[in-house]
């Protein structure tokens, strides 16, 4: 895996691990069993071959568990807060529900069916643990998993274009120097920036600023189609506090 691939890896699955708490009982307590996804981003196109996929699950536990897999389409609000919708009317899943013995692996097929999308389209795959009744007749609390899977369902050939329309100097508030940055994909594909870094340039001084840097700051690795994205940025240097000249560089 490369540099650039991990990075999105651990950015995507930073932005998709949620926990969740199923409480059956009130005496006592049963450890969650461990998990391992592969992969925790998926690229499908509406038609043909690249219209399905596969999710591998694996239970490196020792007792056996149950999963299912839920479809949910991805928007953001004016806020900035995500929304989800169920979304399971979109796909085929199969197996929809699956027992995995410790140590043993269950392959997940799925495939998109809804309608044709003319931009990048993101669901979430969620890979759900479901309770089941111990032979032990145990009764207490079952910390139950929810790992979400992105799903980026495109239009074939879509591109992204990602670019900075706005950038000016500031100071953050620990008094370090930053940038104020506008970043805007105007392609109809999902534009990733694990590869990309910025240049600017102003008051006097260049600086470039990493691609982990610009994840930080703006809290993801993509940026949909048709979408601006706002964000304060560190530099090393200040590059005073009008108007500056900034880039992207990177495929």
């Amino acid at each position: 895996m490369t540099k650039s691939a991990s990075t999105l890896v651990r950015g995507m699955a930073r932005f998709a691990m949620v926990l969740g708490l199923l409480a059956v009982g009130i005496a006592g307590m049963r450890s969650a069993h461990a998990i391992e996804v592969s992969p925790v981003l998926v690229d499908l196109e509406t038609v043909g071959a690249r219209s399905q996929s596969q999710i591998t699950i694996r239970n490196t536990g020792e007792a056996e568990i149950a999963i299912e897999l839920v479809a949910s389409q991805r928007s953001q609000n004016p806020d900035g807060t995500v929304a989800s919708t169920p979304a399971d009317d979109q796909f085929i899943v199969f197996p929809l529900q699956a027992r995995v013995p410790g140590g043993k692996s269950q392959v997940f097929r799925i495939q998109y069916v809804g309608e044709g999308v003319d931009k990048s389209t993101p669901f979430t795959m969620s890979v759900q643990q479901l309770p089941v009744q111990f032979p032990d007749q145990f009764t207490g609390v079952q910390f139950l998993f929810n790992f979400n899977v992105a799903v980026w369902v495109s239009p074939q050939n879509a591109t992204a274009n990602l670019r900075i329309v706005e950038a000016s100097g500031t100071t953050l508030p620990d008094g370090r120097p930053g940038a104020a940055i506008v970043i805007e994909n105007s392609g109809n594909g999902y534009g990733t920036i694990t590869s990309r870094s910025m240049r600017i340039s102003g008051g006097g001084a260049e600086v470039e600023v990493p691609s982990r840097d610009l994840i930080d700051a703006l809290g993801e690795t993509a940026i949909p189609p048709g979408v601006t994205r706002r964000a304060v940025v560190p530099v090393s240097k200040s590059v005073g506090t009008g108007t500056v000249s900034a880039t992207m560089t990177g495929p």
